[in-house]
C-alpha cells in the first residue's frame, strides 16, 4: 500500500495484477449513495469521512444483529457493495468493533456485553486505537502497555496527566462511558484539493494552470456547502523520491471571505509566480482553504476593505455551476486553468464513471 506502481512492475507482470487509476467523481458518487441509504435507518447520524458513517441505535429497542444484516443487505441490493459494521456503546468501541467486523465472514461485529468488549480489546493491539495514533501509541508501548484492553484499565488521571483530556476521553469510551456524542451535522474546518502530475512540471505556466484548477474544482465544494473561506494557501512540490526535495507554499488572508471562483483566481494565483524557481521539477500541487464560515463575514482586521471595490462575480459562478451539472465537468471554466494542460494526471487504467456519466454508461444489447 502506498508504494509507487513504477517500483513493482515485476510483481504486477508476473502475477498479472489488474490495474486502475484513481475515478474520484465514482468514488464519491457511490459514497454519497451509500451514505443517503444509511441515514435512512436512524433519525441521527454523522458522516466522518468518504467511507465512515456513524448511525446512532441508542433509543433502538430490536436486535441489532438482524437489523445491521439488514443495512448491509440493502447496501449490497441497491448500490452493489459491501460494508463492515461495528456496533458499540460508545464511537470508540464502535470503531475498534468495525475493525474486528471486516475480518468476520458476517461483515458485522456487535459488542454487546462487558465481556465481549473484553474479550475483544484484549486482543486488540493499543495503536490501532481511534484516536491514538503513531507517537501515542509508541509511548504506551514503552509503559508496557500492548493492548487496548490494558489500556483501559489505567488509571484516569495517570493517562489525563499523561496523555491529556484526549487519552483520557478514549479510555472512558473504551469503559463504555460515551465522551464523543453523534453529531448530526459536522462542520468542516478545512477543504484541500489536489493532485499529482501525470508528469513533472517544470514550468510557470504549468503550475499557474493546476493552481487554478484546483481553485476552480475548491470554489466549487464551497459553493457546494455554503461555506466562504477566510484563508486560502497553495503548495507545489516536487518528486519525493528524488535526491533534491522541493516544497513551495504560502497563504492569503481572504477579506471578506469568498467562494466565488473569480475572486479566488485574482487574489491567490499571483502566489504561483513569487514561489515558482527556475530549473525545478514539480510533481504535486494543492490547495487548501481555512478560516470558513456559513455566513460571508469572520472577524474582520483592523486594516479596513473597501467593499466597493471587491469584485463579486458569485452569480456568474453559480450560473457556470448550473451548466457544467448540466452539460458535465468543466463545460465551462475559466482560461487560466489551461485549455489541453499537460500536467493532468494520466488514468490511463481508469474505471469507467458509471454512474457520473452519460458516455459511459453500461449498454446492453
Amino acid at each position: 500500500m502506498g508504494v509507487p506502481l513504477f517500483k513493482i512492475q515485476d510483481i504486477v507482470l508476473h502475477n498479472n495484477v489488474h490495474v486502475l487509476s484513481s475515478n474520484f467523481s465514482l468514488y464519491g458518487d457511490i459514497s454519497q449513495r451509500v451514505m443517503n441509504i444509511l441515514q435512512t435507518f436512524t433519525p441521527y447520524s454523522e458522516i466522518y469521512s468518504i467511507d465512515e458513517i456513524f448511525l446512532d441505535f441508542s433509543s433502538f429497542s430490536f436486535d441489532l444483529s438482524t437489523y445491521a444484516q439488514r443495512i448491509r443487505q440493502t447496501v449490497s441490493q441497491w448500490v452493489g457493495i459491501p460494508i463492515s459494521i461495528g456496533i458499540a456503546p460508545t464511537k470508540t468501541l464502535a470503531k475498534a468493533a468495525n475493525k474486528l467486523a471486516k475480518k468476520q465472514a458476517s461483515g458485522v461485529c456487535f459488542l454487546d456485553s462487558q465481556d465481549t468488549i473484553d474479550k475483544a480489546l484484549q486482543s486488540f493491539p493499543v495503536q490501532e486505537l481511534w484516536g491514538i495514533g503513531r507517537q501515542l501509541g509508541k509511548s504506551l508501548r514503552e509503559r508496557a502497555v500492548y493492548t487496548a484492553y490494558e489500556f483501559k484499565n489505567l488509571d484516569p488521571r495517570w493517562v489525563r496527566q499523561k496523555y491529556s483530556v484526549i487519552g483520557e476521553r478514549i479510555l472512558r469510551e473504551l469503559n463504555g462511558v460515551p465522551c464523543l456524542s453523534v453529531e448530526e451535522v459536522s462542520p468542516k474546518k478545512s477543504i484541500q484539493v489536489s493532485r499529482s502530475f501525470g508528469q513533472e512540471v517544470t514550468t510557470l505556466e504549468g503550475i499557474q494552470e493546476s493552481i487554478a484548477t484546483h481553485l476552480s474544482r475548491l470554489a466549487e465544494k464551497l459553493r457546494s456547502d455554503e461555506l466562504y473561506a477566510g484563508y486560502v494557501s497553495i503548495y507545489f512540490r516536487s518528486n519525493p523520491h528524488r535526491e533534491k526535495y522541493a516544497c513551495r507554499e504560502a497563504f492569503k488572508i481572504i477579506d471578506p471571505p469568498t467562494n466565488d471562483t473569480h475572486r479566488l483566481l485574482k487574489e491567490v494565483l499571483p502566489l504561483c509566480k513569487s514561489l515558482f524557481q527556475n530549473g525545478e521539477s514539480y510533481k504535486k500541487a494543492g490547495v487548501l482553504a481555512c478560516n470558513l464560515s456559513q455566513r460571508p463575514t469572520l472577524q474582520r482586521s483592523f486594516m479596513t476593505c473597501d467593499l466597493n471595490k471587491v469584485e463579486d462575480s458569485s452569480v456568474l459562478s453559480k450560473a457556470m455551476d448550473k451548466i457544467n451539472q448540466r452539460f458535465g465537468k468543466n463545460t465551462l471554466q475559466y482560461a487560466a486553468c489551461g485549455i489541453h494542460p499537460k500536467w493532468k494526471g494520466k488514468s490511463l487504467s481508469q474505471s469507467p464513471s458509471y454512474t457520473t456519466d452519460w458516455s459511459q454508461l453500461k449498454v446492453v444489447t
